[in-house]
């Protein structure tokens, strides 16, 4: 069990700021949105919340309707069905974990890994990015029009 439980307690989501460039990123990609998390569902939803995200995700799916954490491949298969997600669909993938693009990479998944502490590279992983924001530029049609 990751540490996520205990780490909402000290944080003050007031602090959190609205996001609008994300906002557009992400509004711009093509596809079903929708977060697969480690963390506990109130957090998740008051987390999108204060970034201003919140409406763009068809589904927030998390560790306590998953019955379980990433990486475990059962969670994977969990989350499958319960995203109505096929095995011929595309899905990319953005996490900041990488044992969890390795079991993601099982699926077929395009990975994407999130990190400002790249030290090697991985076969499993299909792109690294040192920030969220530009790893959905990387996927987004048009970035250009969320300059603001």
């Amino acid at each position: 069990m990751d540490n996520t439980l205990y780490m909402t307690k000290n944080i003050i989501y007031e602090d959190i700021k609205k996001d609008y460039y994300l906002r557009c990123l992400i509004n711009s990609l093509d596809g079903k949105k929708i977060i697969f998390t480690n963390a506990i569902l109130s957090h998740a939803e008051a987390v999108l919340k204060q970034l201003g995200i919140r409406d763009l995700f068809y589904d927030v799916i998390d560790r306590t309707r998953l019955g379980g954490i990433k990486p475990d491949i059962k969670v994977f298969k969990r989350f499958l069905s319960f995203a109505y997600i096929e095995n011929r669909d595309e899905c990319i993938f953005f996490e900041d974990n990488i044992i969890n693009l390795f079991t993601a990479k099982k699926f077929g998944w395009k990975t994407i890994l999130i990190s400002r502490n790249r030290q090697k590279t991985y076969p499993f992983i299909d792109y690294y990015f040192s920030d969220i924001h530009s790893a959905v530029e990387n996927f987004t049609f048009n970035s250009s029009q969320c300059l603001i």
